[in-house]
């Protein structure tokens, strides 16, 4: 990836390991963030795809943009067979 200048308003799109892919309208995530898994996956396996990302963008994207509101405002739109309600944490019986 060859960036310039500023990537605030850069289409972006990452496909992680696990073939997870991240788009995102504008390269400071400010629109949010379609999630798209075209296998099934599981949980372990998507949270680290989501670290994948975070690194990638930390890396290839932040330090091009002019401003950053961080990544706790970053919303995700999941799309496909992925859905938020999958990736709740769920405690088991005997867990602290």
């Amino acid at each position: 990836m060859n960036i310039t200048g500023d990537m605030s308003n850069a289409v972006i799109f990452y496909s992680s390991q696990h073939g997870t892919e991240f788009n995102s309208s504008r390269g400071n995530l400010s629109l949010g963030v379609k999630v798209t898994s075209k296998f099934k996956i599981t949980k372990e396996d998507m949270m680290s795809d989501f670290a994948e990302f975070a690194a990638w963008h930390a890396i290839m994207v932040r330090p091009h943009l002019n401003g950053f509101n961080g990544y706790d405002a970053v919303r995700y739109i999941f799309k496909d067979k992925v859905k938020a309600q999958d990736l709740t944490a769920t405690s088991e019986k005997g867990d602290s």
